[in-house]
């Protein structure tokens, strides 16, 4: 919306400096009154033994407003908004001498079963996994882990599946390889935490039976 300069003077210090403090109509801080004012960063102190205290009137109306976080997520909702999905299909390849298994359901305690259930239909809604009633060469063994929110997260474990992956290797680059190529960089991005990565990526139609798993409730 604008900016407003105002003389500052921190307590226990005699001098006084012109700050220069810029009003938004929205947006998010670092540091919130409520923080900064435990913090003794702010104080109120607006009386009769300080004379530096006074209102001030904006100056300035037509300062774009920056990109906030709100701003951005509300310009892009498309990208923030479900799973997503990654455009090409992934494959996954087995050395030859793989040798499938197929393991039990395992057994998980009654005050899991109808969250498990809950969470089961939630992916087969989203199209994350499909219900398995054909016959599948795999079938691996599967993981119920309960959140810090007592919600539930559903781990594939393909312990003897990983056995016999064939991985593609490359060269991943080090801290000490970017540093030099980011030197005179001016503008630096925040890093993005992607939310349920693993369910962004497709399998192929080959790959899928690899991948199957047993609950109580069937194979998926």
């Amino acid at each position: 919306m604008g900016s407003v300069t105002a003389p500052s003077i921190e307590q226990g210090n005699v001098k006084v400096q012109d700050l220069k403090f810029f009003v938004t109509e929205s947006g998010n801080n670092l540091f919130g009154l409520d923080l900064c004012t435990k913090l003794g960063i702010v104080h109120f102190s607006c009386d009769e033994d300080h004379e530096y205290c006074a209102t001030y009137d904006i100056e300035e109306t037509n300062l774009s407003s920056p990109n906030t976080k709100t701003q951005i997520i509300k310009n892009n909702e498309d990208v923030f908004t479900g799973i997503g999905k990654i455009a090409h299909e992934y494959h996954i390849e087995l050395t030859r001498d793989a040798e499938p298994v197929i393991k039990p359901a395992r057994r998980i305690a009654d005050s899991l079963k109808q969250p498990l259930r809950q969470e089961l239909n939630h992916l087969l809604k989203l199209g994350i996994i499909r219900e398995v009633i054909e016959p599948t060469e795999w079938v691996n063994d599967f993981v119920v882990i309960t959140k810090t929110d007592r919600t539930l997260r559903l781990c594939l474990d393909p312990l003897e599946l990983n056995k016999y992956i064939k991985r593609p290797h490359y060269y991943a680059k080090t801290l000490e390889d970017i540093l030099p190529e980011i030197r005179n960089a001016n503008f630096f991005l925040s890093p993005f935490d992607l939310r349920s990565g693993y369910w962004n990526i497709l399998l192929d139609k080959e790959s899928k039976p690899l991948t199957a798993f047993n609950t109580i409730y069937g194979r998926f």
